[in-house]
């Protein structure tokens, strides 16, 4: 009889190693997709860095083009103006206007690719958020479930205990009452 109950009790305690284990698999798998899901944002927050700077670059590089360019021309008319000054005096303010104009579409196109751009990576950002808290939250209700099972299995197998020492209690005393008989 004693070597059932230690059967048993083996049995109830490779159960419970067993669901340990189980939810030790579960905890790395888990871990390792919301460590993947992650890189996964990270890699794609990375990316959208790259996206803005890469056309912040291309929209400096276009500034600066333009700039070489004016340059160049009011160094032209410099030398023109010395040459025939109140005939290039009306064409150095239209294209001075004209250049002021470009620089301010310039200016009006780099903004908007700009704030484009911030929205973009604000939505982004509140998406990553979002997913983190999400992942977060099925953390923690999963860590809840189980601890709850562990719990659950914790009061059988002490419920098991007790009822294998009243067992074994209540042998005795049949077996003390059977002896002094």
């Amino acid at each position: 009889m004693q070597t059932s109950l230690e059967e048993e009790s083996k049995a109830r305690e490779e159960s419970l190693s067993t669901h340990e284990n189980d939810i030790k698999i579960m905890e790395a798998s888990l871990t390792k997709t919301v460590s993947e899901d992650m890189k996964s944002i990270k890699e794609s927050g990375n990316e959208c860095n790259r996206s803005i700077e890469e056309r912040i670059s291309a929209i400096k590089s276009s500034i600066e083009s333009e700039t070489r360019l004016t340059e160049d021309h009011i160094q032209n008319y410099q030398k023109i103006l010395m040459d025939d000054i109140p005939k290039l005096d009306e064409k150095v303010r239209i294209i001075s206007s004209e250049r002021e104009i470009e620089e301010a579409a310039i200016v009006k196109k780099a903004s908007e690719e700009i704030a484009a751009i911030q929205q973009q990576v604000s939505s982004e950002r509140r998406e990553r958020e979002e997913k983190e808290s999400n992942i977060f939250e099925m953390l923690k209700e999963l860590t809840i479930k189980m601890e709850d099972e562990i719990d659950i299995l914790k009061r059988e197998r002490e419920k098991s205990h007790e009822t294998l020492a009243n067992l074994l209690e209540s042998t005795c005393l049949k077996l003390n009452a059977a002896v002094s008989i």
